[in-house]
């Protein structure tokens, strides 16, 4: 289960966070690779901003939250997008739903990271494509704990990130990007993601 608060401030913050303007956009919309022959999940999907980016290029997509608050609002901005209420580590879908699978931002909040994985893996097609993104715990904000959150769960570097999916999936890329250019170029650096793509095993 995520734990986590929605308050106004968390939604101020996402209001500013508008996928289309941040760093990491033009890199996951190039690993998810979408179009019209696609289902999507994506999975966290909070007030729906990046569910509603993937169904703009005409991927059947669905949007899940365990939240309430988050997913009212989602619903009210994003139409053309199914939201469902539902805890991650139980996906209410049938094996195989999804050509493709999102979870941004999310592993970092869960008790237990590999039955998030396991349920990823369940509910994707053979050969199918995931993309998950997470703080990289060498970045320098998480490193000299400038910043607390006390949502995470755990945080995880490059190579302890790239082990815990290989327990499930097939990785194909991984590197760094960021959520957030406020800071300039130093913004990889200070304040730096783990994004990865890898595809459902055989």
């Amino acid at each position: 289960m995520i734990t986590t608060t929605y308050n106004e401030e968390y939604f101020d913050r996402y209001r500013r966070l508008k996928p289309d303007t941040l760093p990491c956009f033009s890199l996951i919309m190039k690993y998810l690779d979408l179009n019209s022959n696609d289902t999507l999940l994506d999975i966290g999907c909070g007030v729906g901003d990046w569910a509603g980016e993937f169904s703009k290029l005409d991927a059947s997509t669905v949007g899940m939250d365990a939240y309430r608050e988050p997913l009212m609002r989602a619903r009210g901005a994003h139409p053309d997008v199914d939201f469902v209420r539902a805890d991650a580590s139980a996906l209410p879908f049938r094996d195989g739903a999804f050509s493709k699978v999102s979870c941004l931002s999310v592993i970092e909040h869960v008790d237990m990271p590999d039955l998030l994985l396991q349920e990823i893996a369940r509910v994707m097609r053979q050969n199918s494509t995931t993309v998950l993104i997470t703080p990289d715990s060498r970045s320098a904000i998480h490193r000299f704990a400038v910043v607390h959150d006390p949502t995470h769960k755990r945080l995880y570097n490059t190579q302890e990130f790239a082990a815990l999916m290989s327990r499930v999936f097939g990785l194909e890329t991984l590197e760094k990007t960021s959520l957030t250019n406020k800071l300039g170029p130093l913004s990889r650096l200070i304040k730096s993601e783990i994004i990865v793509r890898a595809r459902r095993k055989p």
